[in-house]
């Protein structure tokens, strides 16, 4: 798949998104799926999630959900809004089965296939993950989301809002980085910044993810993200030194200090000064949290 077609299917997606939205601009499953012209069915299976052909020619689309491991009706489905949210997990699980079925309607969604049609198929579906979270969250509600300066309260209030889960949220961003130009990849709020996923695991310590990642500096990299580029896991309590930090066993989710950053070619060889906020949640073991990080002022050698 080309660079271009994969612009013009996160178009498509993002069109689709912004026409299933509602007032609020929350995308409920049931506008999602009528703009694919599909039924949704709870059922036993042996998967999460399945997608089955119409047999007639314009019918439509079926997409079959386990209702073990969502033991959800047809009645909860149809009765989703910003006010009655369904489980995030569910969302993404039903965008992402009716993001599949666009590999297979290229003449009904006008996607240009270039080549052999069983590898544009192939492709495609590899990118269903791209896609998903696209359908979730509406271009313009980043937008909207995007005209202040952000923080981790707002990152957090927005992903409730939208009830999608830390991957899917920062993953929307990240996807903004496959698109040569985008606008929003410029917004102040945007720029030297970072946000990422994390997960307590024993004896109170929290992990920062190496994936999904969305930054953009446009000076130094703290190098702390090089490290989570290279699948490393950055010694926290080394970088942020703060006994008040939650990280060193404190009550404070917020830390600032001076850290280690560079250039790709000497990737630690000055340092900057940065604030990075946790999700304040419970230390648990397997508990998932939100981070934000972003640039103070250059600090000095």
């Amino acid at each position: 798949m080309s660079p271009q077609q994969f612009k013009d299917l996160i178009r498509l997606a993002s069109d689709i998104a912004e026409k299933s939205a509602d007032a609020e601009g929350y995308v409920p499953i049931h506008r999602l799926a009528e703009s694919f012209q599909a039924d949704i069915e709870f059922r036993p299976l042996l998967v999460e999630g399945m997608i089955a052909r119409p047999k007639e020619t314009g019918g439509r689309w079926k997409v079959f959900i386990d209702s073990e491991t969502h033991p959800r009706t047809a009645e909860s489905l149809a009765g989703e809004s910003s006010a009655n949210l369904l489980p995030s997990r569910l969302r993404n699980t039903l965008a992402h089965e009716l993001a599949h079925t666009l590999a297979f309607r290229s003449d009904e969604f006008k996607i240009e296939i270039k080549g052999n049609r069983e590898e544009f198929v192939e492709q495609l579906e590899k990118e269903t993950e791209n896609l998903s979270p696209v359908l979730l969250l509406p271009y313009s509600g980043l937008q909207k989301l995007c005209e202040e300066s952000l923080n981790i309260e707002k990152l957090v209030a927005f992903r409730k809002a939208h009830s999608v889960s830390n991957e899917v949220l920062v993953h929307r961003f990240d996807v903004l980085r496959r698109i040569d130009n985008h606008a929003l990849q410029f917004a102040p709020a945007l720029t030297n910044i970072a946000i990422g996923t994390g997960e307590w695991k024993n004896n109170d310590t929290p992990v920062l993810s190496p994936w999904p990642v969305f930054s953009k500096f446009n000076d130094l990299i703290p190098y702390l993200l090089t490290q989570l580029k290279n699948k490393q896991t950055p010694s926290l309590g080394d970088i942020f030194k703060d006994s008040d930090f939650v990280v060193n066993g404190g009550a404070s989710f917020v830390a600032r200090a001076s850290i280690d950053a560079g250039t790709t070619q000497n990737p630690s060889g000055d340092h900057m000064l940065v604030e990075i906020q946790f999700e304040e949640t419970g230390r648990t073991s397997g508990t998932k949290f939100l981070w934000f990080l972003n640039l103070e002022i250059r600090a000095l050698n």
